[in-house]
């Protein structure tokens, strides 16, 4: 059982750092890059949450900063509706 456990915990610590990661580009918006916008589908990432428990969520408002980029959004899951910071929302399908 340790083994399958040992496993599994490297498997998910492998996964956050070398396939999420790409998933967000931040290059300190040096390259011009899609904001996120209404409807689009994200992970919301929370380090504290077990593996495989990340939220899925629908961005419903978006909060911009300077220069008019993105700097948090509203985000609606399952059952709650969440205020994130950009860099903690993975962009998984653009909205339509």
């Amino acid at each position: 059982m340790e083994t399958r456990q040992f496993i599994a915990n490297y498997f998910w610590s492998r996964w956050v750092r070398q396939y999420v990661y790409t998933l967000q580009h931040c290059h300190k918006w040096l390259l011009d890059r899609r904001n996120l916008a209404v409807n689009d589908l994200v992970f919301v990432v929370d380090n504290t949450v077990p593996r495989c428990r990340w939220l899925l969520g629908r961005v419903t408002k978006v909060f911009a900063g300077e220069a008019e980029h993105v700097r948090a959004a509203e985000v609606k899951t399952k059952t709650s509706r969440l205020v994130r910071p950009a860099t903690k929302l993975y962009l998984l399908e653009e909205a339509t």
